[in-house]
């Protein structure tokens, strides 16, 4: 009798650890689905059967993985993360590491946060038609234009991103509008990712756009945006694919 009981305490405690085993298995077969973006210690983009989403809340618990750690777009490591009051960085025996500088890190190695330089822009033709079709004066004082070369549809040519806005000028320089652009130029063929334009004279308002991150994954490009207050501490943050030769924007949320 007492080795039956024992029998039947084997067979219980066997399948016990076969269920958790396999709970476990597909739990990280689940986690290996998910593509994972930090952006910081406030925000976490997902990826899951090609759909996106932002991840706001409970971010301790993507603590404690592997990720390709990028700052100021030269990579950093592949790092333990940890999400606290702000991005703690640990090396494989976690031992803590100091990081300085724009921050980003993907959970799967064929995510590249790509290294740009921006160029001043001297040639506005392709920018006076834009503000012509905006019906915007061509004649302004710009608080950003600038452009970035980037071989966005991988012809071997480089494409050229710009960015433009007259908004937070450091005078007491005054305009009828206020906006910024963001757009591809390819051929001189003008493709805009983004566009804002508001009828205010308070040059202070709205948001200053820019560039954040340009991502690569093999011969796919995602660029990263953010648009920022003057002074509410806000920030609007975008995510856009480019695929056949246009922009899809994916996530827009605020932090």
């Amino acid at each position: 009798m007492k080795n039956r009981y024992v029998k039947i305490i084997v067979v219980v405690i066997s399948l016990s650890l076969l269920f958790f085993v396999t709970i476990g298995i597909n739990l990280i077969k689940n986690e290996n689905n998910f593509d994972y973006i930090a952006i910081n210690e406030k925000l976490v983009i997902s990826k899951k059967n090609n759909k996106w989403k932002v991840i706001k809340k409970n971010l301790k618990k993507y603590s404690w993985n592997f990720y390709s750690v990028y700052v100021d777009h030269e990579y950093f490591g592949r790092d333990y993360l940890y999400f606290n009051d702000q991005i703690y960085l640990f090396d494989k025996d976690k031992m803590a590491l100091n990081y300085n500088g724009s921050f980003i890190a993907f959970n799967k190695k064929e995510y590249k946060d790509v290294n740009f330089t921006t160029k001043e822009s001297t040639d506005n033709t392709i920018l006076e038609s834009v503000l012509k079709k905006n019906k915007l004066d061509s004649k302004q004082e710009y608080t950003s234009n600038y452009y970035i070369d980037i071989d966005i549809d991988n012809d071997g040519k480089n494409e050229q991103l710009y960015v433009v806005s007259n908004r937070f000028p450091i005078d007491s320089i005054h305009a009828k509008k206020y906006f910024g652009f963001i757009y591809l130029v390819d051929d001189n063929k003008v493709n805009v990712l983004y566009s804002s334009v508001s009828n205010t004279t308070d040059s202070y308002s709205g948001c200053k756009p820019y560039i954040r991150n340009i991502i690569n994954k093999e011969k796919s490009y995602y660029i990263v945006t953010e648009c920022a207050t003057y002074s509410e501490g806000v920030v609007n943050l975008s995510l856009y694919e480019y695929r056949n030769g246009a922009f899809d924007k994916k996530i827009s949320t605020l932090y």
